[in-house]
């Protein structure tokens, strides 16, 4: 499983909205199942991984206190709201990258299914999940649904305001 933080930290989150922000957040990030994989992408006017690979964390106890160490780090100071960029890395570089073979795999599981089944297939959205935690502030909405249909219908976006 891959599960993406995309964690607003433009100049309209600060004060009580980033607290709470960071600590739904440390709540996920406890919460994730043993040994799946995660990354958190803050984004303001630019963007940044925790990772320093870009390409996450393995959800383990000793990455679990790293990752609460750059939370607490976080402040709301990155400009404005460009939710693209961000997006897009999480579903081209992460999701792309992290097994290929796999995911060309599941993609033509979850089309036959499709195909053979009037019920929408849910055995892609326990892999790969985006969660966008925001105030709904963003400087390109069009950009956000752009990001989705790249990531095709067997992506799992889910956002929180």
């Amino acid at each position: 499983m891959v599960f993406v933080f995309l964690v607003d930290r433009s100049g309209s989150m600060k004060g009580n909205k980033m607290d709470m922000t960071l600590e739904a957040l440390r709540l996920f990030i406890k919460s994730l199942p043993t040994n799946a994989r995660f990354e958190i992408i803050s984004f303001g006017s630019k963007y940044s991984c925790i990772s320093k690979d870009g390409q996450g964390f393995i959800h383990t106890d000793l990455n679990i206190k790293k990752v609460k160490k750059e939370i607490a780090q976080m402040t709301a100071n990155l400009g404005g709201t460009n939710i693209h960029d961000p997006l897009e890395h999480a579903i081209k570089r992460l999701f792309i990258k992290i097994n290929p073979s796999l995911l060309e795999s599941l993609i033509k599981k979850e089309r036959d299914a499709m195909i053979n089944s009037p019920i929408e297939p849910k055995g892609l959205e326990k892999i790969r999940k985006i969660f966008l935690l925001t105030d709904g502030a963003v400087n390109n909405p069009n950009a956000q649904v752009s990001c989705q249909r790249t990531g095709k219908s067997w992506q799992r976006f889910i956002f929180f305001c």
